[in-house]
């Protein structure tokens, strides 16, 4: 059953970065934002409204340590979608993975074998072959890919966003901890969303079928997610899952008709590759 819950965060984050990239291009990063969670904490109020935490327990820490780093994670990565290929961000984002599992480790008693840690630098190599412009195997010609060490710090936000959501579902509902965070998203961005109204709700009555879609497939990958780490540990769930990588940079590249370069391709074998095999590695 976890592994059925990480394979569905699996597809549902990797088709909804792919449409969360559209959503920034044609409303902005902050409506995208505060859609997503207006229309998804909406969806799950009917599994929560009933539960006795539902709104005793909305400002406890867990709760608004997972709300703070999924707002800062937000605006990073819907940033980064908004202004650079899907095809250079979803690899060195992945790097959440390796990170994950370290910090599980450490945070949550999960071990790591030796065959894991060279898993994790086959990642590291194939983010770094990934991350130049220009050729790495020719000499003095070193340049960062755009938005590269921006991308590399949303990356450590990330992975901070999915441990703080991991520590609240194991003190709360997974309905509860995804609504709640949807929720308290929704109030924070409210007042910014009311400044720019009439261009906001005019992108969302020219797009609404792309926003409301959006919006369930992200909340369906959360609540996936959140599930997998019931029965699964969360190492384990961030191996499997973090394969959307692979979905929404393909998507990327048939439908954006985003290129790379050859090196580059060769990166995001080695990644997809390692990140593969540690996921079916992790226990």
């Amino acid at each position: 059953m976890g592994i059925l819950f990480a394979l569905g965060a699996f597809f549902g984050w990797g088709i909804g970065d792919f449409l969360i990239q559209r959503c920034t291009r044609k409303g902005g990063v902050t409506l995208t934002f505060w859609i997503i969670s207006a229309i998804g904490s909406a969806a799950l109020l009917p599994f929560v409204i009933n539960s006795e935490t539902a709104f005793s327990e909305i400002l406890s820490f867990p709760i608004l340590l997972a709300t703070g780093t999924t707002i800062m994670n937000g605006f990073f990565l819907f940033w980064l979608f908004k202004h650079i290929n899907l095809s250079i961000v979803q690899p060195v984002i992945s790097l959440e993975l390796p990170l994950g599992v370290i910090l599980a480790a450490i945070l949550f008693h999960e071990s790591i074998l030796p065959q894991q840690w060279l898993l994790i630098f086959a990642i590291f190599l194939g983010v770094v072959m990934l991350s130049f412009a220009l050729n790495p195997f020719k000499v003095g010609k070193i340049k960062l890919e755009k938005g590269i060490l921006l991308t590399t710090l949303a990356a450590f936000v990330s992975t901070s966003m999915n441990l703080s959501t991991a520590a609240a579902v194991e003190q709360f509902d997974p309905w509860f901890v995804i609504w709640a965070v949807g929720a308290l998203i929704t109030l924070v961005l409210l007042p910014l969303v009311l400044q720019k109204r009439r261009v906001y709700f005019a992108s969302l009555k020219e797009n609404p079928i792309l926003y409301f879609a959006t919006s369930i497939i992200d909340v369906t990958a959360w609540i996936s997610f959140s599930f997998g780490v019931v029965y699964l540990p969360i190492s384990l769930v961030l191996g499997l899952s973090q394969g959307y990588v692979l979905v929404s940079v393909i998507l990327g590249i048939t439908f954006n008709k985003e290129r790379l370069r050859s090196w580059q391709y060769l990166g995001l074998f080695v990644t997809m590759t390692a990140l593969i095999m540690l996921a079916f590695t992790t226990q």
